[in-house]
């Protein structure tokens, strides 16, 4: 039997043949509405020349389209080729949100609306026009959806094209913030501009792109740059970032500066710049996020990954303009850790850092975030692994040998003995002796051997990622912050991480992303010896847990203590 098409070429003859019959004639009067609009049939329309432009009728050369294909489908490789996949070798619909969402985390922080971890897999916005910009993940998995699908999955070139159909969607979204950059300014799109005339609409639009809806202080600021210079952090440094990306595209083009004075900078040329400036602000801004790191580092004492509140809201960091958010926002952010006897409330690092709060630009598709550290080491391990699970043996081994990468010592490995290293045979014997590299557990075990760059994965749909502006008042007051501060929890310095119940905070319940029906056993199907064992020590760690919580701190070298839950598909 033949192999299953790859489902973008019935995408292709279902839907971006029509449009490409009209999208020439319409995509100029319909470029710029994907930000501004909440007209649903107009905001399809923009989904449509968006993958009519990925699929084969957009305005770049095919050589140039392949090679971003292919550049994208490079980068994607290690991480598809740890997923977990049916028979045909294709993956089930959750696993391209999740294989979408790591691609923009990884090459540039970027957090598509709608892909966020938080979110549950068939978790749709379609028909909120109000919310209209979060609808990309539904049309576009709807795009890929059919009883083909159903019944085959995606392949690789499905998630590439997905990936490609994305970055098409913001790049239009940042298109229509220039244009309305250029309709402020009277420009027009159909003009060149000089060298002086895009450095004047880029300075605007960085101001829009950055400030988002606060349009009172969009306006004060355009009024007056020297209180633009002084009110706003490193300005001096972005108007260098953006000098610095019209030169390099110079550079690629090969124009000089008599080349440049005749032809001019066209729309096109101007939107490109603004892409580079989207695709590389992350790695500009990534001082601020290392400084703020640094910080949070040097009050964890204990190598936990973890900050008491009370030193979060310190007096020393008060006059801090970003540790400011209040104590219910840290929590919906997924950033607080209530489950510490011993340090009460705590401030989680990289879940902090990670944060929708410390994102430096919040449009209405994406935010630009802090790096994720963890990204790396996740990375690093599929890329050796090359496979959707693996036995605890060969995760230890390579784990091993990485470095905490924001510890004080940068070259400590991670401490593997004791309770990490049977929390992993635990998370192993629950899934017939392996681990699966993508399930809830994992990413959990991942965290407490780096705690200070990998998140702690709550469970899906138990956090939000929402900007400051759409949580509400995200501010701590100053009679909270005070109280919190006064109320220091201090514990001896000499106390073991062991005695100091620090993985207080570990959730036994599994959540997969996906079936693993081609890579893992149920314990119940191993050898029946290796099963009994495996059933022993799941019932050894229900009775470990419900005594660590009724004997204190002695408990945290129990096997999944603490709290207790059920594995289950999402």
């Amino acid at each position: 039997m033949p192999a299953p098409p790859t489902y973008a070429a019935l995408i292709f003859a279902a839907i971006v043949i029509p449009a490409c019959v009209h999208a020439r004639t319409e995509l100029v009067q319909r470029k710029g509405t994907l930000r501004a609009t909440v007209d649903k049939d107009l905001f399809y329309s923009n989904l449509r020349d968006a993958l009519g432009d990925t699929l084969g009728c957009g305005e770049d050369v095919p050589e140039k389209r392949k090679e971003k294909l292919a550049a994208i489908e490079r980068r994607l490789l290690p991480i598809w080729k740890s997923l977990p996949k049916s028979a045909s070798g294709r993956i089930e619909r959750p696993l391209l949100r999740y294989i979408a969402h790591r691609y923009f985390v990884g090459a540039s922080s970027i957090m598509i609306r709608g892909f966020e971890r938080s979110l549950q897999p068939n978790q749709s916005f379609v028909g909120s026009a109000d919310i209209l910009s979060r609808q990309v993940p539904a049309y576009l998995e709807a795009a890929l959806e059919s009883q083909h699908a159903q019944e085959h999955g995606f392949d690789l070139h499905d998630a590439v094209h997905m990936v490609a159909m994305l970055r098409k969607l913001i790049s239009d979204s940042d298109a229509a913030l220039l244009e309305k950059v250029y309709e402020a300014q009277r420009k027009s799109t159909a003009r060149p501009l000089t060298r002086a005339g895009l450095e004047q609409v880029l300075h605007e639009y960085m101001v829009h792109w950055l400030l988002g809806d606060d349009t009172e202080s969009i306006q004060s600021f355009l009024d007056d740059r020297y209180r633009l210079d002084q009110a706003f952090p490193r300005w001096s440094e972005i108007t260098g970032l953006q000098l610095g990306e019209i030169r390099a595209f110079d550079f690629e083009r090969g124009r000089t500066g008599a080349g440049t004075m005749l032809s001019g900078y066209s729309f096109g040329d101007a939107q490109e710049v603004v892409g580079r400036i989207t695709s590389s602000f992350a790695s500009f801004w990534d001082d601020e996020c290392s400084d703020m790191r640094d910080k949070l580092v040097a009050m964890d004492q204990h190598h936990t990954g973890r900050v008491p509140l009370s030193r979060f809201y310190s007096r020393r960091l008060s006059a801090e303009w970003r540790f400011a958010e209040s104590e219910d926002y840290l929590r919906e952010l997924g950033a607080l850790d209530e489950t510490s006897r011993w340090h009460g409330k705590e401030v989680i690092i990289p879940n902090y850092i990670g944060a929708a709060s410390n994102c430096i630009v919040a449009t209405p598709h994406y935010l630009v975030c802090c790096a994720d550290s963890c990204e790396g080491i996740l990375g690093e391990l599929e890329a050796r692994i090359s496979a959707a699970v693996a036995p605890p043996a060969e995760i230890l081994a390579l784990v091993g040998n990485m470095s905490s990468q924001t510890s004080l010592d940068d070259e400590e490995p991670p401490k593997l003995k004791g309770s990490l290293s049977r929390q992993l045979d635990q998370i192993a014997s629950a899934h017939g002796g392996k681990v699966p590299l993508h399930g809830r557990l994992f990413a959990q075990w991942l965290h407490y051997a780096f705690p200070r760059e990998c998140p702690f994965p709550h469970r899906t749909g138990a956090t939000s990622q929402k900007a400051p502006s759409e949580f509400g008042d995200y501010v701590v007051s100053e009679h909270d912050r005070r109280k919190h501060a006064e109320a220091q929890l201090e514990m001896p310095v000499e106390v073991q991480k062991e005695d100091a119940q620090w993985m207080s905070q570990w959730s036994s319940e599994e959540e997969l992303r996906s079936e693993y029906a081609m890579d893992l056993r149920a314990p119940w199907e191993v050898r029946p010896l290796a099963g009994a064992v495996a059933l022993l020590l799941l019932v050894a760690a229900g009775f470990a847990a419900a005594f660590g919580r009724s004997a204190g701190s002695k408990a945290s070298g129990s096997l999944l203590p603490q709290r207790q839950g059920k594995a289950h598909f999402i």
